[in-house]
């Protein structure tokens, strides 16, 4: 009898152990719980499905090696700041509260991207552009970074990245040039590096609605959008670069699907590695049956006669090296980023 009750006092004690590993296994990091929570106080589809993929496995491993390499982590950064402590996760912001949280909020916006405050006071430029809903909801900080390819990319090749003495890019191959910038240039030299849209993109087809100051929708477009990296590839074989194509960086091309006055209409894009050479940029206008060549330089154009232009495609697009400008480090600040669409981006 004593024998087995002891039998069954070990095996007990063995399932608590393993129970105890099991329960420390699953444990989330502290950076990545605040979203599961969130998202099951809030019974969002989206929102649930964007934190499973935070608290999978491999993305938690992947924060933490990102975390380990550059030596800071955004949610630590973020729970340091104390200008806005009102604004916290779970927290929505309506026409009829934002009184309350005005000030914080455009101390918390970057400058130029306060318009949705103006939206919700009815007060500044963008008052009157009411065409989506008038309400703002505060999430949790991501942990965020890029993929394992891109970061192993960075770890590969980042040492050989420098700045010549007119400030281009010299060395890089893929990934991040600087993963701890000294200066802003580094950081402008970053951003430039930066893939949006992976090694690959199709989009079929890519809408566009156009709206006046009223909310109403006035014209709508469809267009095919391809884009490919021929060099810097992280993603999809071959890395790191595409075999005879070593002398362009990216190349895509448009297709106007939809209105009738712009079906057919067609346009290549050409950027090549070299700093010094501009960009190739050729359309295909279907009314004249013709081939037009225009300036690569100018970012600046319209796409499809929309208000979108190049530049609005990541932001900054121009070459540094054929426009030349003067950046300066202000500082470093904590900012509330609008975002218009939580779901995760599927390559």
């Amino acid at each position: 009898m004593k024998k087995l009750q002891i039998k069954i006092s070990l095996l007990i004690l063995v399932l608590l152990a393993v129970g105890l590993i099991q329960a420390a296994a699953q444990e989330l990091p502290y950076w990545v719980k605040p979203w599961r929570d969130f998202a099951a106080s809030q019974g969002d589809p989206a929102y649930k499905e964007w934190a499973d993929r935070l608290c999978s496995p491999e993305a938690i491993k992947l924060g933490t090696e990102w975390a380990e390499w550059l030596g800071y982590n955004a949610v630590d950064i973020v729970a340091k700041d104390t200008k806005a402590p009102s604004i916290k996760p779970g927290l929505i912001i309506t026409p009829e509260n934002v009184k309350q949280y005005e000030k914080e909020l455009r101390e918390l916006f970057p400058y130029g991207f306060d318009w949705e405050v103006d939206r919700l006071t009815g007060t500044g430029i963008f008052a009157n552009y009411n065409y989506t809903p008038l309400e703002m909801v505060i999430v949790p900080t991501t942990h965020q970074w890029n993929d394992r390819g891109y970061m192993e990319a960075s770890k590969k090749y980042a040492s050989q990245c420098r700045l010549d003495e007119k400030g281009n890019l010299q060395g890089w191959v893929a990934g991040i040039p600087f993963p701890k910038p000294k200066t802003a240039l580094e950081i402008v030299h970053n951003y430039d590096r930066l893939t949006i849209m992976g090694d690959n993109l199709n989009s079929l087809p890519l809408g566009f609605g156009y709206y006046g100051r009223d909310g109403k929708q006035e014209r709508e477009e469809k267009i095919e959008l391809h884009w490919q990296n021929y060099v810097g590839r992280i993603k999809v074989p071959p890395f790191p670069v595409i075999p005879g194509f070593e002398d362009i960086y990216e190349k895509g091309s448009i297709v106007a699907l939809y209105p009738y006055d712009l079906r057919g209409f067609a346009a290549v894009r050409t950027r090549y590695k070299d700093d010094k050479v501009e960009d190739s940029f050729i359309t295909y206008i279907p009314s004249m049956r013709r081939i037009r060549r225009l300036a690569g330089s100018n970012t600046q154009d319209p796409l499809v006669g929309s208000d979108v232009t190049w530049e609005d495609w990541k932001g900054f697009w121009s070459k540094m090296s054929i426009h030349p400008a003067t950046y300066e480090l202000l500082g470093e600040a904590v900012v509330l980023c609008p975002s218009m669409n939580p779901k995760p981006i599927k390559y």
